[in-house]
């Protein structure tokens, strides 16, 4: 009379707690009533309580593995979460380290601001084309902020010329 296991290992108490109810009506009845016990009835109790003391030790057990399975599972998560930041920070400092190359070849280039300004949105530019499937107009934000600095330059040379006159 011993429970039973389903699939995710889980014990199933309902047939334990069965024999133990009949038990304890069977000895409520003996207790209430004047008749002895016989020796049938009283070995039929010994084992339901020994079916009864080996599932609860079966559901201890159990119990036991599940809480070893969850700190097994918490410890691979932690590592898993671990071993993401040094990526996260293995890729900042490489970001970093390319940004700074980046920069120093620029100044070295003597490229002014603008181009250097429109050479980076290019490049974005052509990044995101590079992840979207429909058809972008090629280098649309280097053409605004080259017009924005063509009007820039144009504005300073007419507020230069009026304050000359």
């Amino acid at each position: 009379m011993s429970a039973t296991t389903d699939l995710q290992g889980a014990i199933d108490h309902k047939p334990v707690m069965r024999s133990t109810k009949r038990a304890y009506a069977e000895m409520q009845r003996c207790v209430k009533s004047p008749s002895s016990v016989t020796k049938g009835m009283l070995q039929s109790w010994m084992d339901v309580v020994a079916d009864a003391n080996a599932d609860v030790a079966a559901m201890v057990r159990h119990a036991a593995a599940q809480k070893e399975r969850r700190l097994v599972d918490q410890a691979i998560l932690a590592d898993e979460m671990r071993c993401e930041l040094v990526d996260r920070e293995a890729n900042a400092a490489l970001t970093a380290e390319r940004f700074r190359i980046m920069l120093e070849r620029d100044l070295t280039a003597g490229r002014s601001l603008i181009d250097r300004a429109c050479a980076h949105s290019a490049s974005i530019e052509h990044a995101i084309g590079r992840l979207c499937p429909h058809p972008r107009v090629a280098d649309a934000v280097a053409l605004v902020v080259k017009e924005q600095a063509d009007a820039a330059s144009d504005a300073a040379q007419h507020s230069d010329a009026a304050q000359a006159r």
